[in-house]
């Protein structure tokens, strides 16, 4: 029994060593065994200094927790600078929350949040979460809302300092655009989407006019939507926007009043069977710089 951990509102870092299978083959056993001595010290030293109090640690990972927050991001940016000479590059996830404490540790979603978190940077990156953020100041930067595996709702992450590194590794990191505005309406078509992508569909594509309502349904903010109910043996589902070309012998004048698009479809194919469903668009304005974008 544990009677060394902080309780009430903890935060937790989370940390692990980037691409450590394929530094293990660069380095070769006896080089990466020091590299990763050193590394455990490094960890361990900044943290301690910190009081923060090691949880667990497995492989070349590590889990601790601190009584505030300002000593988590202390010992996070000691970290990262002692270790920034290479040859391991180690990204690090805190997160605060107020975790049930049994004998064993800490239990609950606090502690599977900050793995996640974790989880999705890279290699001499920081990342935390807005419980976090509202505790610390300095320079930071806002990642937006993500979201991570398990998690209905998006979380927001930020990023300590301003350090540019590529796009956090979560489920959100797709090719479809982020929505510019709120969503509004379309449920009876998100309802249908849903439906499809709960079946055996494995590949979706909505087809319809240039407008912001095809991207808008896809990349929608919704726990149905941004993790769909598909079966774990299917593996993932596809989602593809396409526009429609179409021709006018409407002048570049004449095409800035209102006109009726096409109609916007839905289709989701399996590998047995394909099914449509059929989405009207309402009139809309289209300015000429519009029309040209439409190719036509």
């Amino acid at each position: 029994m544990r009677n060394d951990l902080p309780s009430g509102t903890v935060t937790f870092l989370f940390t692990d060593v980037e691409g450590s299978t394929r530094l293990l083959q660069e380095l070769g056993t006896v080089a990466y065994a020091e590299a990763l001595e050193m590394h455990r010290c490094v960890v361990r030293d900044a943290c301690t200094a910190e009081d923060g109090v090691e949880v667990d640690t497995q492989g070349d990972a590590f889990f601790f927790a601190f009584p505030t927050a300002v000593g988590a991001v202390a010992s996070a940016k000691a970290i990262t600078e002692a270790l920034a000479v290479g040859p391991m590059y180690v990204r690090i996830g805190l997160h605060t929350g107020t975790p049930h404490l049994t004998s064993e540790g800490y239990v609950g979603q606090d502690t599977h949040l900050g793995a996640r978190i974790a989880a999705s940077g890279h290699g001499g990156q920081v990342v935390l979460s807005g419980a976090t953020r509202a505790l610390i100041e300095g320079e930071l930067t806002d990642l937006g809302e993500h979201s991570l595996k398990d998690f209905v709702e998006p979380i927001k992450i930020f990023q300590l300092g301003r350090e540019r590194f590529p796009p956090l590794k979560t489920i959100s990191h797709t090719n479809l655009p982020r929505p510019a505005s709120v969503f509004v309406g379309r449920k009876r078509e998100t309802q249908e989407v849903v439906s499809l992508l709960s079946g055996s569909a494995r590949f979706l594509t909505l087809t319809g006019a240039v407008a912001r309502a095809r991207p808008a349904l896809l990349s929608k903010r919704h726990p149905s939507l941004s993790q769909p109910s598909v079966p774990a043996s299917s593996g993932s589902a596809w989602l593809r926007c396409e526009t429609r070309r179409w021709s006018s012998k409407r002048s570049p004048r004449r095409s800035a009043r209102r006109t009726r698009c096409p109609s916007t479809s839905v289709t989701a194919t399996s590998c047995s069977s394909s099914t449509t469903l059929s989405m009207s668009s309402r009139s809309r304005r289209i300015s000429p710089r519009s029309w040209r974008a439409a190719g036509t």
